[in-house]
């Protein structure tokens, strides 16, 4: 998608930044993910990563070392640690962009990710603006609308936002305002970006309004580099993964929260549904990560075993395919079960409705996914389901 629109704009007038919380997906690979990270922006021709809540975790020096070596700068205005700006030269060498990033410190307070020092944002920004010469100044922020709204107002001199933090396009200004605002992608699945086209006659600077483009599996070409470096980042993951699970000191294994019973209790009053459940792709949904290797996964777990809550994920590390609480069992969307099985006539399950089931078929994981027609595929043939009109 970046070469695309690298092609089709120019490279020299095409500027890539990176303004993401990019270490989310990677919160269970603390040490192994961010470095593979950085090597992949590095390749998609990413020439600057302003820092976020989620890399912080990893603190300026580590940050920096990797992004030193895959030649991209971290920049930050007002955090401690990290490049205050970079000047890139584009129109071959006639036109300075001055690009710096921002992170709103109660943001940061509030996540515990704060270091000692964060200088004021706006004051950051204008002592930048005013003492670095330059022809367009793009600032990323790492903050809400108020404060978004704070700095456009007392820094006017900016040219172009990017919201780091919006997974949409963002609502402080309607298109057209100036300066244009870009939101931040969503979870990799959309590149938003800006076209800039020069200057107007009365010195005013020419851009289009902002476009978010879906990234659809498929559309677009695999980079033979980045699907090579995540075929590499899978093999060394999965052999860390071995290692933990291996590992005498660590967890050895998964016991289900009290309240999980299990479909073999299930089936002994509802055994027609339960060998309904049991020919369903959601009985064999551990099965289905053992053939990828993923039987290891924290990240894919939660969903794949009935009773592992999201919160205790990270501290898990393996479960056999033949646990008896493996794959996606009657509790994973009814409920737990031990209180109806105690007293069935009393206590009734949790109903299946539309957020039951896009806990795990997210827009993200699983874009295809249709509540209305899929549900069908596992409603047993005689269950009540909740449908929308």
């Amino acid at each position: 998608m970046i070469d695309r629109i690298k092609k089709e704009t120019g490279s020299d007038r095409t500027l890539i930044l990176n303004a993401g919380n990019n270490f989310d997906a990677a919160s269970h690979d603390t040490a192994l993910a961010p470095s593979y990270i950085v090597r992949a922006l590095a390749l998609t021709g990413t020439e600057v990563i302003a820092p976020g809540l989620s890399e912080m975790i990893h603190g300026s020096e580590g940050l920096n070392k990797m992004a030193a070596a895959n030649s991209v700068p971290v920049v930050s205005a007002n955090l401690p640690g990290f490049m205050p700006y970079v000047v890139l030269l584009k129109n071959k060498g006639r036109m300075k962009v001055l690009v710096t990033s921002v992170v709103d410190p109660a943001l940061l307070i509030k996540n515990n990710s704060a270091p000692t020092v964060i200088a004021d944002p706006e004051q950051a920004l204008r002592g930048i603006q005013s003492q670095i010469p330059h022809d367009l100044f793009v600032v990323v922020m790492h903050a809400g609308p108020e404060m978004i709204s704070s700095v456009i107002e007392k820094c006017p001199g900016i040219d172009l936002l990017i919201d780091g933090m919006s997974p949409d396009f963002s609502s402080i200004q309607p298109p057209g305002s100036r300066p244009p605002i870009v939101a931040n992608n969503k979870e990799g699945m959309y590149l938003a970006y800006i076209d800039y086209d020069g200057k107007e006659k009365d010195g005013g600077l020419k851009f289009s309004n902002p476009v978010q483009q879906r990234v659809v599996v498929g559309q677009i070409a695999e980079d033979p580099e980045i699907s090579a470096l995540v075929k590499e980042y899978e093999k060394v993951r999965r052999k860390a993964l071995r290692q933990k699970s291996a590992d005498p000191d660590s967890t050895a294994g998964f016991d289900a929260l009290p309240h999980y019973v299990g479909s073999r209790s299930c089936r002994l009053c509802h055994a027609a549904i339960n060998d309904s459940w049991a020919s369903s792709r959601h009985a064999e949904a551990m099965n289905s990560l053992v053939k990828k290797s993923r039987q290891n996964d924290p990240d894919c777990l939660s969903c794949h075993v009935t009773g592992m809550e999201k919160q205790t994920a990270p501290e898990l590390l393996w479960v056999k395919e033949d646990h008896p609480m493996a794959g996606v069992q009657c509790e994973a969307c009814h409920g737990p079960g031990a209180d109806h099985s105690k007293n069935p006539q009393s206590v009734e399950m949790q109903a299946v409705n539309e957020n039951t089931c896009t806990r795990c078929h997210t827009e993200f994981k699983d874009p295809g996914f249709d509540y209305s027609r899929d549900v069908h595929k596992v409603n047993h043939g005689q269950v009540k389901v909740g449908l929308n009109p």
